[in-house]
């Protein structure tokens, strides 16, 4: 996905490593994400290219592919590995990625494939029988699987992965060095997550905050990544309950916007149907902010003492509603909690997902993985 931040952010971890990269778009994007443009225009140890035909016109063959089952991509990345000629094939996400290149790369083909499975590539997908199918078809191809939740790692093996220990990181990497902010006690703004796209919860979340009205006061309450349904919603909630919401557009905030957002909230939440490990779990984390999360993520993996988070069950809006209630009840109005919280949790985060802890886990990494499929390329093809 050339026009993700996840993608975006997991190659600048190699950019002082003298690699030969080719990025191949697996989605119909409008543009390349800034940070991948930069990777690619730039001058550093690792050579980025984005594949000839991809650059500009994703968008068009991606359109065209609904409409022939990926036929067209699957030829032009068959093309462009023969061209290439990659020690290591990753395909960084499972839907668009995974299938793209399961189609193109034969089973008895010598290329080592690498999957980086995303949040809800599995937990979501893999309940609905006409995925589960392609999945263990990509699992079967599959010689090394990156994922950020030993859930993931079970589903795999139960569904025709056969390699090595998967490798445990966040999907895109860590996160950036950030600065020391206020403690989360002396800061009064809630961070919402308003995405109600694929999986989001954007307006149910906002008409919960609207039956925790009483609790929340006066509070500033900046929901992000709005789409329509979400900003609609709010309008309707405002007025209900008197509540200071302010949206703000999906893509309305740069990044560093968004890290400044979080620096200054005393609690982020974000609700999902489906989730991995969030990015903005992770920054949040990082940022001392207090976390209110969907019950539907794998933070059990990455946040050693679970009582200092909240997680909201969103099965019904009726436990919505009431698991959201107590968590703010408890963010909002325990300091010792929030702070307590900020220094645990983001020493945590600085030590195991940080900007040096990721690059120390990953350094090398691709040479190390490019070794494996060299072995394995002389059992397999002598």
């Amino acid at each position: 996905m050339a026009d993700s931040i996840h993608t975006a952010r997991w190659l600048d971890q190699f950019r002082d490593e003298p690699l030969d990269v080719e990025v191949f778009p697996s989605t119909p994007h409008r543009r390349l994400h800034p940070l991948v443009r930069e990777l690619a225009d730039g001058s550093h140890a690792m050579r980025l290219r984005i594949s000839p035909g991809m650059r500009r016109l994703a968008l068009v063959w991606g359109v065209a592919d609904l409409f022939v089952a990926n036929r067209i991509r699957m030829h032009l990345l068959s093309r462009r590995i023969r061209a290439f000629r990659p020690d290591l094939l990753h395909a960084m996400e499972t839907q668009h990625a995974g299938y793209l290149s399961a189609a193109a790369v034969p089973r008895h083909s010598a290329l080592p494939v690498v999957l980086s499975v995303w949040g809800s590539d599995f937990r979501w997908f893999g309940d609905r029988p006409r995925h589960a199918t392609r999945i263990a078809g990509l699992l079967r191809r599959t010689d090394r699987l990156v994922v950020e939740c030993t859930r993931d790692e079970a589903f795999a093996r139960a569904h025709g992965y056969v390699g090595p220990r998967a490798i445990r990181v966040p999907a895109s990497g860590g996160v950036e060095a950030v600065s020391s902010p206020r403690p989360p006690s002396h800061r009064t703004t809630v961070a919402v997550k308003g995405y109600s796209g694929f999986v989001g919860l954007g307006p149910e979340t906002v008409r919960a905050l609207g039956a925790s009205a009483d609790v929340l006061g006066t509070r500033t309450i900046v929901v992000f990544s709005c789409g329509l349904r979400t900003r609609l919603t709010a309008a309707w909630v405002r007025r209900r309950s008197g509540l200071d919401l302010r949206c703000v557009a999906k893509h309305a905030l740069s990044h560093a916007a968004m890290l400044a957002l979080l620096a200054d909230a005393r609690v982020v939440v974000s609700l999902s149907r489906s989730d991995g490990f969030p990015g903005v779990v992770r920054e949040a984390l990082a940022h001392g902010t207090f976390v209110v999360h969907s019950d539907t993520a794998c933070l059990e993996d990455w946040v050693p003492d679970q009582s200092l988070i909240r997680t909201v069950d969103v099965g019904s809006r009726a436990s919505m509603r009431h698991d959201m209630r107590a968590a703010l009840q408890d963010a909002l109005t325990d300091d010792e909690l929030v702070d307590r919280a900020a220094t645990v949790l983001g020493g945590h985060a600085a030590a195991t997902w940080g900007p040096s802890a990721a690059r120390r886990a990953l350094d090398g990494l691709y040479d190390r993985l490019i070794d494996d499929g060299l072995v394995r390329r002389s059992v397999t093809n002598p």
